[in-house]
């Protein structure tokens, strides 16, 4: 069960998260009392998102979290009364050191939320001409500008291969590498043939980061090759090969491997040709 141990004995601390509304009306009212119609100021209390219904949509509470990277997994919901008794679903009379809450009325937080708000908070109140389910507390225009920033950790990219002095052949395929720490969810890949004058994207483009991309060399004959990968999320973070490297085209007649040298292997392969035509004279 993944949820909230929610205490409001008066203990003072800093909070992780903050309770700022939960509903107790009672499953058979509505809220602020009355009838569908009408509720027992003469008014029409609802919530925001449910309307005026019997029970108020239920058993529901909002939270606000205000540490960064909480990690909420197996915390437990316990909702304490004054009393330290614990209380399973929605809370009644006396949460709070406030006036209490009916079961006709809805519990919330009536200030901006903060790491100063303590369960014993007198800043917790009931309410009862509007709940607000799935929406800011609308006590009043709730300020969230106090709570914690994400930080958000910067990403840096390096590029491994090629990286500087290699010479790869126009046409093959060659495994461009790099590695990155932080966020980078998809990275862009370019090659320059003029030590990074002008840049044109490798195809086919990459998708997302997996650190490697299987690179269909283009079949140039250019000495002033470098890569770059950039993070698409945030082109300002990028790596380039630290030096050049050379792209060769091979263009020798009788080269039958694609090695650009001709050998006995390339022979090879002409006789095999011969052989499988049937001796073609």
């Amino acid at each position: 069960m993944v949820c909230l141990i929610l205490s409001f004995s008066g203990n003072i601390f800093a909070a992780d998260v903050i309770l700022s509304e939960y509903n107790a009306v009672d499953e058979t009212e509505f809220l602020n009392g009355g009838v569908a119609s009408a509720d027992l100021d003469g008014g029409r209390a609802s919530d925001s998102y449910f309307g005026r219904v019997q029970g108020n949509g239920g058993d529901w509470f909002e939270l606000v979290v205000i540490t960064d990277h909480l990690d909420m997994r197996k915390w437990q919901l316990r909702i304490r009364n004054s009393g330290g008794t614990i209380i399973f679903g929605p809370a009644g009379e006396g949460i709070s050191p406030a006036s209490g809450v009916s079961d006709i009325e809805i519990f919330r937080l009536e200030a901006n939320p903060s790491a100063s708000i303590t369960p014993a908070s007198a800043d917790y109140d009931d309410g009862k001409e509007l709940s607000t389910f799935g929406s800011p507390n609308r006590w009043g225009l709730q300020d969230f500008s106090q709570l914690r920033s994400v930080a958000i950790e910067p990403s840096t990219l390096t590029l491994l291969s090629p990286n500087g002095s290699e010479i790869i052949m126009g046409g093959t395929t060659y495994d461009i590498t790099w590695g990155n720490t932080g966020t980078v969810d998809s990275v862009l890949i370019e090659c320059s043939i003029d030590n990074g004058d002008t840049w044109a994207r490798v195809y086919p483009a990459n998708i997302g980061n997996t650190g490697s991309y299987n690179w269909l060399v283009p079949i140039v004959d250019p000495k002033q090759c470098i890569v770059r990968v950039r993070n698409t999320g945030d082109l300002s973070v990028y790596d380039t090969s630290n030096a050049v490297f050379t792209i060769y085209e091979c263009v020798l007649d009788g080269d039958l491997t694609g090695d650009c040298v001709i050998d006995m292997a390339d022979f090879s392969v002409m006789a095999t040709s011969w052989l499988e035509c049937g001796y073609p004279e």
